[in-house]
């Protein structure tokens, strides 16, 4: 009798680790759901679209940038006697990087900040102090041919692309 009471205990003990068992399975499942559902929650929260207004506001960044470095290459240099068809392309051929950095600043509204660069299409050379953007950028760009290039810069070549990352920051 003594041993049938031992079996029968040992199959109720058994039952009850199978039931142990499920139910472990299922505080597991729900604690997988749960990580499942946050993460999709975050992965939403962080892939942030910009609004209507956010693109209007990029747009008019890159128009802003695009208009100082045309404006900077319409105008006529110092002396139209040494051959340079633009303040631009004078600026850039002669290394005056400063100056190209106060003519960009001076057409800047104090809203925003600036990073300057050239380009042959494969490398480009910061012109100047460089800052990082802490909003969104944006890159307005524009061709300029140069006679010759500054011995500063990491290439040679005649056309370049002047880059100017434009960001909003006081300054």
């Amino acid at each position: 009798m003594n041993g049938l009471i031992v079996r029968i205990e040992r199959v109720r003990s058994f039952r009850r680790f199978r039931l142990d068992k499920r139910a472990q399975v299922h505080v597991m499942e729900v604690v997988t759901a749960s990580i499942l559902v946050t993460a999709a929650i975050q992965a939403l929260l962080s892939s942030h679209l910009a609004t209507e207004a956010e693109s209007i506001d990029l747009r008019e960044m890159e128009y802003l940038g695009e208009d100082v470095l045309r404006t900077i290459d319409q105008d006529r240099p110092d002396d139209p006697m040494d051959g340079y068809q633009s303040r631009l392309e004078m600026l850039l051929s002669e290394g005056m990087v400063d100056e190209l950095r106060e003519n960009v600043s001076a057409r800047l509204p104090n809203l925003y900040s600036y990073n300057l660069y050239i380009s042959n299409g494969f490398i480009s050379h910061p012109l100047g102090e460089v800052e990082e953007p802490i909003r969104d950028a944006v890159t307005a760009t524009r061709l300029v041919h140069l006679r010759h290039t500054p011995a500063s810069w990491p290439f040679t070549g005649s056309v370049f692309q002047v880059q100017l990352l434009v960001w909003r920051e006081m300054r």
